[in-house]
């Protein structure tokens, strides 16, 4: 099994996430975490604060990778909140079924537009998933 983690690659206008976790929920979380560390310097809890609860399905885990960055960018340009740490309830190649609560930035960093399927990949291996999408900044 391989831990969870990410690592985040600079690229003109963009950003390269890659990301590897032994299960799909994990992967996906990996994604939320690295998009706030993308966009911001450190959050902590926003006060008053609800969580809200995301549903998300698509045709394979590639698209429903793009999808669920999309949710998170939508809900950060909305709420002016990211959002680290969603509890990802189950996740499948084809649905995501989530509850995020927003924090606070500390600072903020870099805008990211939408993730793109450019050079999208989600791949399964006897340790895990390993994945790379690239967001639009």
């Amino acid at each position: 099994m391989i831990a969870p983690g990410h690592r985040i690659e600079g690229h003109t206008s963009e950003v390269r996430l890659v990301l590897q976790a032994p299960t799909l929920r994990e992967l996906y979380g990996q994604a939320a975490a690295a998009l706030a560390e993308v966009m911001c310097v450190g959050s902590r809890p926003a006060s008053g604060t609800q969580p809200h609860e995301v549903q998300i399905e698509a045709r394979d885990a590639a698209a429903l990778l793009v999808d669920w960055l999309d949710e998170l960018i939508f809900q950060v340009e909305q709420t002016g909140l990211v959002y680290p740490a969603p509890e990802i309830r189950s996740a499948s190649a084809q649905r995501l079924n989530a509850s995020m609560t927003g924090e606070e930035p500390i600072e903020w960093k870099t805008p990211v537009k939408a993730a793109t399927f450019h050079d999208l990949r989600v791949e399964e291996d006897g340790d895990g998933y390993r994945a790379v999408v690239v967001v639009d900044v």
